[in-house]
């Protein structure tokens, strides 16, 4: 007896899960014409269905989930993904939880990427996971509702313990022509949005702790149309101001601008990657200037070399349907989202409500994987723990795609208040 209709969308044989696929404005089509021919970024329809309905009967059939099934709803959403990001298209991500809350009587919805959408879930009683890199205090504000892979307010205290450790008091040995060997500068670069810049103080703060000061905090627009135009004027900035290294807190398109007009305006920094939005990944920086990105290093929250059909996520869809072929990009996080929800309905044990969702959450043990660490800790609403050092090298032959252009660890996984203080290593 597991306790039957312990919540909304749940009863004594079903989990009701719904999945919106946003609506597009053309965003897609423009990031892909700045990426080129290098890598399809984009994931057909049914290739994504396919692959969350695949990835579902895996833990239907791999999770403990006490006499439940997932039955899993994908529709088509009125809200503009890319709008949402910026802060904007409040009506259409309302219009979509409505229909998840009312309509769909859901439980729970895995892939609530943006801030407008989650909210608006969170305020209709339905737990939500998937809007990465928000800060603690925003998460915190909607529990037990909102869960997330990275927080930036985690991401941002590694990355300042990483600097204060490895950074700060060093010179840019690994900068290019005109930079190289001067003291080190640092400034950084993230959205303008007010959660990632509450994530920007935090940063600020942390480093106060050992008395380093930023020289610079620039911010630009999470828009398509006007990313080209701020990175011009930003690198300008960060030129004339003889930055030597650039903390790079930013999303996974912004890079292929920034790294263009650096090269367009001969400044060649310090590329600080952080970790943030698949930045770390090999198939992702690919795509960026490879002459700037060889100046790259720094940290990565993506636990990769190993290639695709090697991966947790691969494996895990190919378990479920061995005659079918999962989605390419979009593979990965499906699978994160689905597997931390797998963990939360788990750990929540038979009654399950949004509170013992949550309870089972932070109360995961933790395990090591495709993810890196992942454990749940009290007050926490992400499970990545942990971070390695990593400098990207062009000519490197990637195990994940086995294209050219690849990150090479340096070190350990460290989690944080465990850096060891010295110099970086990376590919000068």
């Amino acid at each position: 007896n597991n306790g039957g209709a312990t919540s909304k969308g749940v009863t004594a044989n079903t989990i009701k899960v719904a999945w919106r696929l946003p609506a597009d404005n053309g965003s897609a089509a423009a990031v892909q014409s700045a990426a080129g021919d290098g890598i399809d970024i984009s994931d057909s329809k049914d290739d994504i269905v396919r692959t969350i309905q695949g990835l579902t009967e895996f833990i239907n059939t791999h999770f403990q989930l006490y006499g439940r099934k997932i039955a899993i709803d994908v529709f088509d959403g009125r809200g503009v993904g890319a709008d949402e990001v910026q802060g904007a298209g409040q009506d259409g991500a309302n219009a979509d939880a409505v229909t998840v809350a009312d309509q769909k009587g859901a439980f729970i919805e895995p892939s609530a990427g943006t801030a407008p959408y989650t909210d608006a879930l969170a305020r209709r009683g339905v737990v939500s996971i998937g809007v990465n890199y928000l800060s603690e205090e925003w998460y915190t504000e909607r529990h037990p509702y909102v869960w997330t892979g990275v927080s930036c307010t985690q991401t941002v205290k590694m990355l300042a313990e990483y600097a204060n450790k490895r950074l700060f008091g060093g010179t840019a040995d690994h900068a290019g022509d005109g930079l190289r060997g001067n003291a080190r500068k640092i400034a950084v670069v993230a959205p303008e949005n007010s959660y990632y810049q509450d994530c920007v103080k935090t940063l600020v703060a942390d480093l106060a702790k050992e008395h380093n000061t930023l020289a610079d905090s620039l911010s630009y627009a999470l828009d398509i149309n006007t990313i080209s135009q701020d990175s011009s004027s930003i690198i300008a900035r960060l030129s004339a101001d003889h930055i030597t290294s650039v903390l790079m807190v930013t999303d996974p398109v912004s890079p292929l601008f920034f790294t263009a007009k650096a090269t367009q305006q001969r400044y060649n920094p310090e590329w600080i990657l952080t970790g943030t939005a698949a930045t770390d990944t090999d198939v992702i920086a690919q795509q960026y200037d490879q002459g700037q990105w060889q100046h790259c290093f720094g940290l990565r929250t993506f636990f990769a070399d190993r290639g695709r059909e090697q991966t947790d996520a691969y494996a895990a869809f190919k378990a479920a349907r061995p005659d079918q072929e999962p989605a390419g990009l979009a593979l990965y996080g499906i699978y994160q989202r689905l597997l931390q929800m797998a963990i939360g309905l788990q750990l929540a044990g038979p009654h399950l409500t949004p509170a013992t969702f949550g309870a089972g959450m932070q109360a995961y043990t933790g395990g090591t994987g495709f993810f890196g660490t992942l454990r749940g800790r009290a007050g926490l609403h992400t499970l990545q723990t942990d971070a390695d050092e990593v400098y990207y090298d062009p000519n490197a032959v990637s195990s994940f795609n086995g294209a050219h252009g690849a990150y090479v660890s340096t070190t350990p996984h460290y989690e944080l208040g465990q850096w060891p203080r010295e110099k970086p290593k990376a590919r000068n």
